[in-house]
């Protein structure tokens, strides 16, 4: 069962620009009033905020924090366990603006930067807006990428409204993760979100990722902006730690192989398959994470396979960089 409540301010008829999903389960009540005065703080004009908690234990001290919020906002509580998926879908069904981002509980947003980014996804009528990728830690301090993974700085060589080809992005993202950016970097139109149907229920980790594949294959104009709009937090207890720890992360990264791969040439599928060995040793090694079963294999002949394995070590010991413009065209779409 759940429960819907709207602040005084939330109109039916009103018309945002913006709507700011936040998906809890018994949040650290700090970070998350640090989410919540960041995104109000020089935020767009036109914004809501759209709260779904996940059965927490005492959601008292949310509800608390949502009363003294300066902007409209709506929040769902649920009487039974929903996990992460679901959760943020329905965080996501009660979005009423143009566009929705959907934020972690813990992360943070540069609230005059969204304004800026707003703007500019309304003038290119773009359908996924893509920022500057930031990290802080627990306590707030600026921090490096924690990934290996490619910078997306390197998918795109400029900052502007592009057309991506759809099947270099799936080659990419397969070889070199979220090069995308995370939920609290990327914004999306809201009607396109529910055209292609939300978030997968059959990922566990790389939701986020799989939902941006689905809406490259609908062409849509994809903004780069080159500023932050939101920061990632690096803390023991978030999401993408736990993911790699469990083993979600593993099989989502063989889930994406097994549904996008069918785009890739056989080069590029060899490398994918030797990235899935390299990142479950890489997991073994430092997180301790149990080794799965993969079922990719690569195809081809046996100097295909043998150039794989040798592309993958070297880029692995640093000695090779990250091949994406092999991979990847931004078209601008100006052009189309």
């Amino acid at each position: 069962m759940s429960k819907i409540e709207h602040s005084a301010s939330w109109s039916e008829s009103t018309s945002f620009s913006l709507s700011v999903c936040i998906p809890t389960h018994n949040p650290n009540m700090g970070y998350l009033a640090a989410l919540i005065e960041s995104i109000v703080t020089d935020g767009p004009d036109s914004l809501e905020l759209v709260l779904s908690d996940d059965n927490s234990t005492d959601p008292a001290p949310i509800r608390e924090l949502l009363e003294s919020c300066s902007v409209p906002w709506t929040a769902i509580w649920s009487t039974e366990a929903l996990g992460m998926v679901s959760n943020w879908n329905r965080a996501a069904a009660q979005a009423r603006g143009a566009f929705t981002l959907v934020t972690g509980q813990d992360d943070l947003v540069v609230g005059r930067n969204l304004s800026r980014a707003i703007n500019a996804a309304q003038e290119s009528h773009a359908g996924l807006v893509l920022s500057a990728p930031q990290y802080v830690s627990s306590t707030g301090t600026i921090t490096r990428n924690p990934s290996k993974a490619a910078s997306a700085d390197r998918v795109f060589d400029e900052y502007a409204a592009v057309t991506p080809s759809p099947d270099a992005l799936v080659t990419a993202a397969l070889l070199y993760g979220n090069v995308l950016g995370d939920p609290c970097h990327t914004f999306f139109s809201t009607v396109l979100f529910r055209d292609v149907g939300g978030f997968s229920a059959e990922y566990e980790h790389a939701v986020d990722l799989e939902l941006w594949l689905r809406m490259l294959a609908t062409d849509p104009v994809v903004l780069r902006v080159p500023y932050e709009i939101g920061a990632h937090r690096q803390h023991a207890a978030a999401a993408t730690g736990v993911h790699v720890r469990d083993g979600s992360a593993q099989r989502d990264r063989q889930r994406l192989v097994d549904h996008y791969g069918s785009a890739m040439s056989i080069a590029a599928w060899n490398r994918a398959v030797a990235r899935l060995h390299t990142h479950r040793l890489n997991d073994r090694i430092r997180h301790q994470t149990p080794m799965q079963p993969l079922t990719a294999l690569m195809r081809g002949r046996a100097i295909d396979r043998v150039r794989a394995w040798t592309a993958e070590a070297l880029e692995s010991a640093g000695l090779r960089k990250p091949m994406l413009e092999r991979y990847v065209r931004a078209v601008p779409s100006a052009e189309r």
